[in-house]
């Protein structure tokens, strides 16, 4: 089964997640593709700023690796996947890594598809009202991406 890794950008639009750099270094064969993922900072619900699922051909048959720097509430790679099963990708086919995370987006992932495997380098203590992990050290796509804390406020 041929292998295609999805990055999530969250805060921050360039086109590099430090993850996926090093998957994609142990998984030379595998497709790089990306989706640019926001979230309102009122409802702490996530939107797809971009993708590019258009340029996947055949993705149903393929081993789907997400990653994305940090898990909090679950809700950029509940979208992701969501998207994902759309495109005829069955969850069991989905792998999703991430660096920081915490129970929580663990279970909210699992409860909607409980066939994804999650890994995580990092379990945090918990998550904050304001969807951020805890402890806080402010929101992942910003330090890594240079971007500004609380940029992207939709209305």
């Amino acid at each position: 089964m041929s292998q295609m890794i999805f990055k999530v950008l969250g805060s921050g639009c360039k086109k590099y997640n430090l993850l996926e750099d090093h998957v994609s270094k142990h998984l030379k064969e595998a497709e790089v593709e990306q989706i640019s993922m926001r979230r309102n900072l009122k409802t702490l619900k996530p939107f797809v700023a971009w993708d590019e699922f258009k340029n996947v051909k055949k993705i149903a048959s393929k081993k789907i690796i997400i990653t994305d720097p940090a898990l909090a509430t679950g809700g950029s790679m509940i979208q992701t996947i969501d998207r994902l099963i759309e495109l005829g990708v069955d969850d069991s086919n989905i792998v999703t890594m991430s660096m920081f995370g915490c129970a929580e987006g663990i279970e909210t992932i699992l409860s909607k598809y409980p066939n994804v495997n999650i890994f995580l380098v990092n379990l945090a203590d918990g998550i904050r009202e304001d969807g951020y992990l805890l402890p806080y050290n402010g929101d992942t796509g910003d330090r890594l991406y240079g971007i500004r804390e609380n940029e992207f406020i939709i209305e």
